[in-house]
């Protein structure tokens, strides 16, 4: 069972104003925003889910409960800032493109560990893409799906490379203007921990509901 715990969700209100037009609602002119302080390692999160998650493995998570909880197991490479409404850091501390709009430098975050300890590197990024997401047979058919509106164009895959441990490059066949939203914010994988299951053409079962917890190798924020 995957313990992970009710997100409360604290949300500021502002003075209430006068009626307006139906045409628009600006925010009061001092607008009460909710302030927190960083968090602090350790405690516990439950999650109240609809029903069971059927696998905590990100590439099959296509059920409401399975993605709610994969998405706290995970990161990505970039995420998206709701209040800048923009691209900001993730995995990647900072990312740069070629004059030609088609080659693409992301700078990974030093320091960052698995779940298990071992250190994240530019391989675990060239690993999920070349070796699962372009895979079909790793991966849910809706996923599948996507990656081909999303991450081919004219039939060609995105070229993901490694420069050093801390760098990787992503070259496109054409300008992709959407890249950072699309590419950047799919999990990444740890490929010390499922390389095996992918040779082996196991990965499709890999983290299922049926997994030891400290079998689930993550880096996102929580772990089950």
């Amino acid at each position: 069972m995957a313990f992970l715990t009710c997100l409360a969700l604290l949300t500021g209100c502002g003075k209430q104003s006068a009626p307006t037009s139906n045409s628009a609602h600006p925010l009061p002119p001092s607008p009460l925003v909710a302030q927190c302080e960083p968090g602090q390692p350790g405690g516990r999160l439950v999650l109240a889910l609809s029903g069971s998650p059927r696998t905590f493995n990100p590439r099959f998570a296509v059920d409401g409960a399975a993605d709610s909880i994969t998405r706290l197991l995970f990161s990505s490479l970039v995420r998206w800032d709701w209040a800048k409404q923009e691209a900001g850091p993730g995995l990647a501390e900072s990312w740069s493109v070629a004059p030609d709009q088609k080659t693409w430098t992301f700078r990974l975050r030093a320091g960052v560990r698995w779940s298990d300890g071992q250190p994240f590197k530019a391989d675990d990024v060239v690993f999920t893409w070349n070796q699962i997401i372009y895979k079909p047979e790793f991966n849910h058919p809706e996923f599948n799906r996507m990656t081909s509106d999303l991450f081919r164009i004219g039939g060609r895959n995105f070229a993901v490379s490694m420069v050093d441990d801390l760098t990787v490059r992503v070259a496109t066949p054409e300008v992709f203007a959407p890249l950072l939203e699309f590419f950047g914010a799919v999990a990444i994988l740890p490929r010390h921990a499922l390389a095996a299951a992918v040779k082996e053409k196991r990965f499709p079962a890999a983290y299922s509901s049926a997994t030891r917890p400290d079998q689930i190798i993550g880096c996102g924020p929580y772990r089950v």
